[in-house]
C-alpha cells in the first residue's frame, strides 16, 4: 500500500466509516474537522442517535495500536463509539466498532524518556469488537 499522510488516512478512513453506516441504514454526517471528540454523527430511521470517534491507520507489522486523544477518559456516553480502521496492504479495511466506556477504561498512557505522553490503545484491547456493526441496530 502506498504510504499516505496521517492527516489524509484518517479522513480516508472516516468516509469509509460513513458508507459502511450508510449501507446499514443510518442517516450519516460527517462533522467539521475541528468538531471535538465527534467525527461522525448517525441516526436511525427511528431517530435513535450516535455518535463517532473514528480512528484509523494503515495496517504494518509495526503498528499494532491507535493513537487517542489526550482526553479520552472524559469523552464516554451510552451513545458515543470509536470505530478503530486498518486499511490493509490488499486495499480491504478491518473495522473495529468499540463502545467509549470500554475504550476509556482499556486505553494506555506511556510516557516516553523524552517527556513526551502517548495515549493509544492496543490492537488486542479491540480484537473482538471486529465488525460489530450490531450496535447501531
Amino acid at each position: 500500500m502506498k504510504q499516505r499522510k496521517s492527516f489524509v488516512t484518517g479522513m480516508v478512513c472516516t468516509y469509509l466509516i460513513a458508507a459502511e453506516l450508510s449501507k446499514i441504514g443510518l442517516i450519516v454526517t460527517v462533522t467539521a474537522r475541528n468538531a471535538q471528540g465527534i467525527d461522525i454523527l448517525a441516526a436511525s430511521s427511528t431517530g435513535k442517535t450516535f455518535s463517532i470517534q473514528a480512528k484509523g491507520h494503515a495496517q504494518d507489522a509495526k503498528r499494532n495500536y491507535w493513537l487517542l486523544n489526550k482526553d479520552y477518559k472524559k469523552f464516554v456516553d451510552n451513545n458515543l463509539y470509536y470505530i478503530f480502521v486498518n486499511l490493509t496492504e490488499a486495499g480491504t479495511q478491518n473495522y473495529y466498532i468499540v463502545p467509549s466506556k470500554r475504550v476509556a477504561s482499556e486505553g494506555e498512557i506511556e510516557r516516553s524518556k523524552t517527556g513526551a505522553v502517548w495515549y493509544w490503545i492496543s490492537q488486542d484491547v479491540v480484537e473482538k469488537y471486529k465488525d460489530r456493526w450490531d450496535f447501531f441496530k
